[in-house]
């Protein structure tokens, strides 16, 4: 079993709407097995797109999407960004999103 949680952080130098995903095992007290930035930007042609960091070393921001100012630093060189191509878009089709690797 897996605890994930999914909480909005203030990472000005990522983006301006940035989510750190923790992924805990067993329960949320357990082992960190997984950690994610998601930084959602709006693009030129006006999708919203999603793009996917790892960190290069997780342990300075375990646990702490609770406090504030935590993530205020965090910058590209502390990332591992995906192929330029895997970023998630989201496009408004007649009334709900569709999302697509691109």
């Amino acid at each position: 079993m897996q605890q994930a949680s999914f909480k909005t952080v203030d990472a000005p130098l990522v983006g301006t709407l940035v989510l750190y995903r923790e992924w805990r095992n067993g329960n949320e007290a357990g082992t960190i097995s997984l950690q994610r930035i998601w930084s959602f930007r709006v693009d030129e042609m006006g999708h919203v797109r999603m793009y996917f960091y790892a960190f290069v070393d997780g342990v300075p921001w375990a646990g702490r999407a609770n406090e504030a100012g935590a993530f205020r630093e965090l910058n590209a060189t502390q990332l591992r960004g995906y192929d330029a191509g895997c970023g998630l878009k989201f496009s408004l089709a007649a009334i709900f999103f569709d999302g697509s690797i691109s």
